[in-house]
């Protein structure tokens, strides 16, 4: 099947309303301020950003394509060439950081809703208190490109559906969309390791179907204050996220 070129029809937020910082820049000074730590990420693919991580770093992709330095600056490196269902129902994520809990997870897996919060509630069953959780794609810039099927050259799929539901049905957890390019990056914070009555919330994704509303109500904050106001430490990025002005992003 041929893609369609570009993000198609259908715009929703202007390129010009992102932030000039790529995703990749938030990921390379995370590291460079907060590293090294244990990290998770689901969809490495080529490691772009797999690069970055500084620390004990593991990452699952069911058909890896690795073509950037991924073992640089890691104390231990581990690949699982999986999909995410199989990695969490046959690997011990546990024992995989020695015993230890993830500090930062990234999730940048299928680009569909139903298996991004999938992956989001597996991950949350081995985070800290102080534990930040990415999704990529939050901020889709078209109608096209925002579909659970793909059918452009850039894709976002309806990772945009897992975000409405963080935010509408988890309120425990602090949910931000930083403004990055090319499609924004959802960060969580405010995670309860003792919590033992996490909803499921796959029923709720049947009931979002709006992207339009979704858009023109999505709370983003800027990627720039965000790394100007960079905490010393991991435990502090929710609340300085919390202190960042909001602002509506459209497309006009």
């Amino acid at each position: 099947m041929s893609l369609k070129p570009n993000w198609g029809e259908g715009r929703l937020v202007a390129p010009s309303q992102f932030s000039s910082v790529h995703y990749l820049s938030v990921f390379e000074q995370l590291f460079d301020r907060y590293g090294p730590l244990n990290y998770l990420e689901i969809g490495v693919c080529r490691g772009q950003s797999m690069q970055h991580a500084r620390g004990h770093a593991v990452g699952v992709d069911p058909h890896f394509q690795i073509d950037f330095p991924v073992y640089k600056g890691k104390s231990a490196l581990k690949l699982f060439q999986k999909t995410s269902d199989d990695f969490f129902q046959e690997v011990d994520v546990q024992q995989e950081f020695n015993g230890e809990p993830i500090d930062l997870a990234f999730i940048d897996g299928l680009h569909t809703a139903e298996q991004t919060l999938i992956d989001f509630q597996n991950v949350e069953s081995y985070l800290h208190r102080d534990s930040v959780v990415m999704l990529h794609d939050c901020i889709p810039q078209t109608i096209e490109s925002a579909e659970p099927t793909r059918t452009t050259l850039y894709w976002t799929g309806d990772v945009w559906r897992t975000a409405v539901c963080l935010q509408e049905h988890r309120p425990d957890l602090q949910v931000a969309a930083l403004d990055c390019r090319p499609s924004g990056l959802l960060m969580v914070t405010g995670f309860d390791p003792g919590r033992l009555d996490s909803p499921c919330l796959l029923d709720h994704l049947a009931e979002i179907t709006d992207i339009s509303s979704y858009v023109d109500g999505l709370q983003v904050y800027s990627t720039d204050e965000f790394l100007d106001d960079m905490p010393a430490q991991l435990k502090d990025v929710g609340a300085t996220l919390g202190r960042l002005e909001d602002r509506l992003i459209l497309a006009n």
